[in-house]
Formats: structure tokens, sequence, C-alpha cells
């Protein structure tokens, strides 16, 4: 008896939509308080579609999923989780599903990371992962752009300004960004996020 009345209670609640089955982070703040409830720039990409990215990994164990754990503009994020083998240098390369166009001129390139670790107090634990950023050029060469080390914890827009040589291989018409992210990663067992 008592079980079947914990049970139906604990339906309740779920069908009620008092307990979510998926946890909802909190938008930073500041945002709020500037009422900034779009970004600045229009994204090449977002994530309010869920669609399987191209995961390649050395070295290293790694997922790239939908998720609503942290929040920034719109509904979703995506989490990156990730843990080392220790054989050797991991690295992760991550891909959406299909070539993305670059807008016709750009000087500028970035994307929002929600870090997992501070720079001034280091976590042997959660070693310091360095983000470039991919792009393929009209010869078909990759152009490995690094963008930062992620040394911080909550929401950072980290920007690169392009060289002009840079600028004269990306701005052709119809270019398009192959890879998106690459994380260099060092040795670590546990299993780490950033978003």
């Amino acid at each position: 008896m008592v079980r079947a009345l914990c049970w139906s209670l604990l339906t309740t609640v779920l069908l009620s939509g008092m307990v979510s089955a998926e946890a909802v982070g909190k938008r930073p703040y500041e945002l709020d308080w500037a009422g900034r409830v779009a970004d600045d720039h229009a994204p090449l990409i977002d994530f309010e579609r869920d669609e399987a990215w191209i995961v390649t990994t050395h070295h290293v164990k790694a997922t790239f999923t939908r998720s609503r754990e942290q929040q920034l503009w719109g509904d979703y994020v995506y989490k990156l989780s990730y843990q080392g083998t220790g054989e050797a240098a991991p690295k992760i390369t991550l891909a959406p599903p299909q070539p993305v166009p670059l807008p016709a001129a750009f000087d500028m390139a970035g994307c929002w990371i929600y870090g997992n670790n501070w720079g001034w107090s280091r976590d042997k634990t959660t070693p310091q992962v360095q983000i470039k950023l991919l792009f393929q050029t009209a010869e078909g060469e990759t152009l490995a752009l690094p963008l930062i080390t992620v040394n911080w914890k909550e929401w950072f827009l980290p920007l690169l300004r392009l060289t002009p040589d840079e600028i004269g291989k990306l701005n052709l018409p119809g270019r398009l960004l192959r890879r998106f992210r690459d994380q260099q990663l060092q040795q670590h067992r546990r299993t780490r996020a950033l978003f």
C-alpha cells in the first residue's frame, strides 16, 4: 500500500511538471539585468536543433550532446564531456553534421564557451584546454586558428581578430566552415565538461 501510494505520488509529480527529467541552468544574471535576450551578432551555428555532430577523438573519450544544464541564448547549448585515456596527448575535433556557409566577408571569429577551471587556481584534475577554430580554405587546406586556452569558469566570449593573410584565405564566396572546435587536452583521467 505504501509503495503504491509513493509510486502514485511520484507519477503525479512527474506528470505535473514539478520534477524535470533534465536539469535546466540559469542564464548569467548580468545578461538578464541588461535585458539582453539575444546575442549582438547572429550566430553561424546555434544549438536549438538537435543534430548529431561529428566527434573525432585521439586518446580521449568524448561526447558532444545538446543540453540545458547551462543557459545562454535560446533553450539549448551543447555539452562536451571528455576523459583522457592517458595513452598520449589527447585531441578532440568537433564538426557540424554539414559544412556551414561562411559570411561573404568577415575579420573576426569566436564562440561562447562555459569554462571549467580557473587559471589562477590550478586544478591538476582539470587541465586547461586549448581551443582552435578549424576552417577549410578554397584550396582544401585546413586552417587552424588558435582561439584561447580555457582558464575560467562561467560563460565567456573569446574573439579572434583574423590576420590579413587569414582574411585573404577565408573571405572567398562560398567558403565553408568544416570543423568548429579543436580541443587539445592534457592527460587526465576524470570526466570533465565544457559547454
